[in-house]
């Protein structure tokens, strides 16, 4: 799906809502509630419960609610299959997770969350990727997402189909016979579907795809759609798929672009991210308040002041060695850089599928397992060499909070780099957006300020490295940090 990004700031009123899986299911609070107040009991039978919606767990209403900031939700409480068609979004580019389907079978058995997606009308797309309620199956799955597996008379099934699960980004996820089936097996098939936001050529594949226990390693944050076939003792075909949720902790940034491959050209373009040290203007990139490749690496030496190692869970997987890396650390780096893609020998192949060789391929990317609620995050892309290819480079950013894909930006139109004077800050650099962390009704939350602004790389024939021409910090921050009440006010 192709996204527009605005070079505008939002306002206070424009708060963005979470829903992520095995978490809170909704918001609501913005919009009246059914005009009896009443709930839809588990079973969708009607509106016989009482008393007011909860916003955190709603149920069909009589009117679609647009949560507490009044931008959606992404839930459909009317339930006529169309998710916050009366809610306005608050600005192009940004995404929640959504359902299709009665609130309250959200993450009840076979019902998975989709996307949404803010379009250039600042109306809410449909809600895509997501699995809604269906007919039962006998297949030891709950289909109609009632709270109940195989509610059909008489069924036995020989297959039992997993619920869905999360799973760590940067890690391999296990994909096992016996947790479908049983017996003894003639045959085994397995794939994997990737979300929208994952490119086509970063899509993972099952190591072994026709073998019974397999794995697969996700580099990407996502709702990945894991399918099997099974070939039954007695010949007949069996089939499973579920939902896996590829899922880090607090703000993590992912960057692609379309001449990473060493078959598109190999260039090397990089991640960044500011954290908060002034009002207004900043100090510049390239130095300990950015978080980049020459500091946030396990070899690197960047701190910032109130943000803690985190649990070597969330990084003891990471490519190129770097699992290793951090397991030696003891502990995951807070803020930190997982991959450095194309960062150790100038190019990452397709062909190579060991995610610790140094040429594997993978989103670059950029984590802070435990943000300060209220402090401000700047993103920012760096088109730090070519690589022997001098055509212009297309790059986008997907922006995760506790999760979910909150923002997608650079795809359309898109956001083309290009080389300076050779290497690093003198060639062309991105301001993405600003993001910032806040205690919402349901939980922990955040909001995207998209900013779209570009600093053109130029010339400068003294240095051939142009890191004397360091380019400015950017647009003044989006809001204004008060690190003792915790906000930040546009």
């Amino acid at each position: 799906m192709l996204r527009r990004f605005p070079a505008v700031l939002l306002s206070s009123s424009l708060l963005l809502c979470l829903a992520i899986a095995g978490g809170c299911s909704g918001r609501g609070g913005g919009r009246p509630g059914p005009r009896d107040g009443s709930v839809v009991p588990r079973d969708g039978s009607g509106r016989d419960g009482g008393g007011s919606i909860n916003p955190c767990t709603p149920g069909c209403g009589d009117q679609e609610l647009c949560g507490e900031m009044g931008d959606g939700n992404g839930l459909d409480e009317d339930c006529d299959g169309m998710v916050d068609e009366d809610c306005p979004c608050p600005a192009v580019g940004i995404t929640r997770p959504c359902f299709a389907g009665p609130p309250d079978r959200r993450n009840i058995g076979a019902c998975a969350d989709g996307i949404e997606t803010c379009s250039e009308f600042l109306t809410w797309s449909s809600c895509i990727g997501g699995i809604s309620p269906g007919t039962e199956s006998c297949d030891s799955l709950d289909n109609d997402c009632n709270g109940i597996t195989d509610d059909i008379p008489g069924c036995t099934s020989a297959v039992a189909c997993p619920v869905n699960e999360a799973s760590p980004p940067l890690s391999n996820y296990a994909l096992r016979g016996d947790r479908v089936y049983t017996g003894a097996a003639r045959g085994w098939s397995w794939r994997i579907e990737c979300p929208a936001s994952v490119p086509a050529d970063l899509c993972p594949a099952p190591e072994s795809p026709m073998a019974e226990d397999t794995q697969v390693y996700f580099t990407a944050s996502g709702a990945y759609r894991v399918y099997v076939e099974v070939i039954l003792e007695d010949g007949s075909m069996g089939s499973c798929a579920w939902t896996v949720y590829v899922q880090g902790t607090g703000l993590r940034v992912e960057l692609n672009w379309d001449t990473m491959l060493d078959t598109a050209g190999g260039t090397d373009v990089d991640l960044h991210l500011h954290r908060w040290n002034n009002n207004g203007t900043d100090t510049d990139w390239f130095n300990d308040d950015d978080c980049y490749y020459g500091n946030c690496t396990p070899t690197g030496s960047i701190t910032w002041a109130d943000h803690p190692p985190s649990n070597l869970e969330n990084c003891a997987d990471a490519p190129h060695g770097g699992g290793a890396e951090w397991s030696a650390v003891g502990s995951c780096r807070n803020p930190r850089l997982d991959v450095d893609t194309n960062g150790i020998d100038g190019s990452c192949y397709a062909s190579t599928t060991d995610p610790n060789d140094p040429s594997f391929c993978a989103p670059e990317n950029i984590n802070v397992d435990s943000p300060i609620v209220g402090m401000p995050y700047r993103v920012m892309v760096n088109y730090y060499s070519d690589e022997g290819y001098s055509a212009m480079t297309n790059t986008w950013v997907n922006i995760f909070c506790g999760g979910a894909l909150r923002a997608s930006f650079g795809l359309d139109p898109f956001v083309f780099l290009r080389e300076g004077s050779g290497f690093g800050a003198a060639n062309d650099n991105w301001y993405v957006a600003d993001v910032v962390f806040f205690r919402g009704t349901c939980g922990m939350d955040c909001m995207v300020h998209p900013l779209g602004g570009m600093a053109r790389g130029t010339l400068d024939p003294s240095d051939p490295f142009g890191f004397s021409a360091i380019l400015p910090f950017g647009p003044p921050w989006s809001c204004t940090y008060d690190a003792s009440a915790g906000t930040c006010t546009p």
